[in-house]
């Protein structure tokens, strides 16, 4: 179906019902990932020059938090994230000899605003991060390339974040340098926040300096989802007694004040406290 359907939406669709069985196995779904790696195999290299929108999201894997709400008990964070990073490894290595090719054939350009143009911009950064994933050689250049050149946010926030996500040499040189150009907006600014705080190496401690940094400020609630609601992206860290204790903390310590004369949000928060209360004292026992 992947291969002959001609509607966008249905295979994109049916791509992410197979994606959901492989991972959903444990929460009984069957499904090899054989299907769907040679599917991809086969389809990518000419849907990209086609459709690259199409092409960027049949790459898309539902992150850890989509497949969390798909299981009812049970919930185990640590095999979820194994499981899903384990996919992206395998179709990273599945399409490792593509990507180079797939990359140098979306040039960077001048700024265009259309829809063909978005869809090569989303799938360069989709290829590059696959790229980065499965050690391409040249593919850390290519990131910087991609940042130093950017026409667009688009581009150059791509390239930042796969810079972080892969813990690339110069990650923190980038992070500085767009600091720098961007401080002066506070949308952007927000980005900068948002790709520290969901690293997939992101620990209780970089979200504590984060909170410290001087542009934050507790009663901006876009600068406080791009922390708090970025750091909980990543359940593996999250759902430990540090990360727990810290998230409570955080609540405790620096949103009560501010909520305390709204009676309706402070019995939420309260009831909410308790709650992670217990949840860290279970961990810390267990």
């Amino acid at each position: 179906m992947l291969k002959h359907e001609t509607n966008g939406f249905n295979r994109w669709q049916v791509t992410q019902m197979l994606v959901n069985r492989i991972l959903l196995q444990s929460q009984g779904a069957k499904s090899s990932p054989d299907v769907y790696l040679e599917a991809l195999a086969q389809t990518l290299p000419v849907l990209a020059a086609d459709d690259a929108m199409l092409a960027a999201r049949l790459l898309d894997i539902p992150s850890a938090q989509e497949l969390a709400s798909a299981i009812p008990q049970d919930y185990d964070p640590v095999l979820v994230k194994e499981q899903r990073d384990g996919l992206y490894q395998q179709v990273a290595d599945k399409l490792k000899d593509q990507w180079a090719t797939l990359y140098n054939d979306l040039p960077m350009q001048s700024y265009e605003d259309s829809a063909q143009a978005r869809g090569i911009r989303a799938l360069r950064n989709v290829v590059l991060d696959m790229a980065l994933t499965a050690n391409v050689e040249g593919a850390a250049d290519w990131a910087q390339q991609q940042y130093d050149h950017a026409s667009c946010m688009t581009e150059r926030f791509g390239a930042l974040k796969a810079m972080v996500n892969h813990q690339l040499p110069k990650a923190n040189d980038y992070l500085t340098d767009f600091y720098k150009r961007f401080q002066a907006n506070d949308l952007v600014i927000d980005l900068w926040f948002s790709v520290q705080a969901a690293a997939d190496d992101v620990t209780p401690d970089v979200i504590k300096s984060l909170i410290a940094h001087t542009d934050f400020d507790w009663n901006t609630p876009n600068r406080v989802r791009s922390v708090i609601g970025a750091f909980s992206s990543q359940p593996t860290v999250l759902w430990t007694a540090e990360g727990l204790k810290m998230y409570t903390d955080v609540i405790k310590n620096s949103m009560m004040p501010t909520l305390y004369w709204r009676r309706d949000c402070y019995k939420c928060w309260h009831v909410g406290i308790r709650w992670l209360n217990h949840v860290v004292k279970w961990r810390m026992s267990s």
